[in-house]
């Protein structure tokens, strides 16, 4: 409290002397450059500062062969404010040669919405020609999702029905302390 009381105080002298300094300047540019820079000093920032003390986090969801879909899969966040910096994802098991991904996608709610979103194909596999092994893609992003919510995983691939695919899509970024319940 004391602190506070003296900050406040040296803040009121602070602009006492620039009222008396700004009475004996002549120059009005130099009168109003020391009121603006004093003014300036004193001045709370202008957006707030998140000092969360974010820790690192990293999970993947297995996304699984679903009857007439390729496959699906979810992971169940905890209670805790995530941010997802970065999504990679590794496919297997297109089916037959020729067999085409046309879609990597997950789903998560921010603010209460649920959002889809959709990452770059690997070119290999969606033309067609992905070598035996699978195809893996990458995606940088800033994605915000709710706390106790969850994140789905989807691939689809032409002559998927007849296909067991399997893609693992791993997921990283920061997340918050847990939350108060």
């Amino acid at each position: 409290m004391n602190l506070i009381c003296r900050l406040q105080n040296a803040a009121a002298r602070s602009v006492r002397g620039t009222l008396k300094r700004l009475k004996k300047m002549r120059s009005i540019i130099g009168a109003v450059a020391l009121g603006l820079a004093s003014f300036l000093a004193w001045a709370p920032p202008a957006a707030a500062i998140d000092t969360t003390s974010y820790v690192p986090f990293a999970a993947r969801a297995v996304c699984t062969n679903v009857p007439l879909s390729a496959c699906a899969g979810s992971l169940a966040l905890p209670n805790r404010q995530t941010v997802l910096e970065y999504v990679s994802v590794t496919c297997s098991n297109l089916g037959p040669p020729g067999a085409r991904l046309f879609g990597l996608a997950f789903g998560l709610k921010t603010e209460g919405v649920q959002t889809v979103h959709y990452l770059q194909l690997p070119v290999a596999a969606s033309i067609g020609a992905a070598p035996p092994t699978g195809a893996v893609t990458g995606q940088v992003v800033r994605l915000y999702a709710d706390p106790n919510s969850e994140i789905t995983v989807s691939a689809n691939a032409f002559a998927a029905p007849a296909s067991p695919i399997s893609c693992t899509f791993f997921f990283s970024g920061q997340q918050s302390p847990a939350l108060p319940p």
